[in-house]
């Protein structure tokens, strides 16, 4: 697979406004909750999905306001064109 452009992975991203290119290797998405609690059953979902697909994001959590970071390498993202 080859890596695709920062071109063409901002127009994927157009699909997906929420989410933003950082340094040009990371996609982010920033998660707010009322309760830092629902942040961590957030991630912990999160988790569980990551480990049945194999691929596993960065994620960092914040107290105040409660923030859920998540964030892909774009080595091993789906933002790669296959042959």
């Amino acid at each position: 697979m080859e890596k695709l452009s920062e071109a063409a992975i901002q127009e994927k991203l157009t699909d997906h406004p929420n989410w933003k290119l950082v340094n040009g290797k990371w996609i982010q998405r920033k998660y707010r909750f009322k309760e830092y609690l629902n942040g961590i059953e957030f991630v912990e979902n999160v988790a569980h999905l990551s480990e049945k697909m194999n691929h596993h994001p960065f994620i960092s959590i914040d107290f105040e306001p409660p923030t859920t970071k998540v964030a892909g390498f774009l080595r091993y993202s789906s933002y790669r064109r296959k042959d």
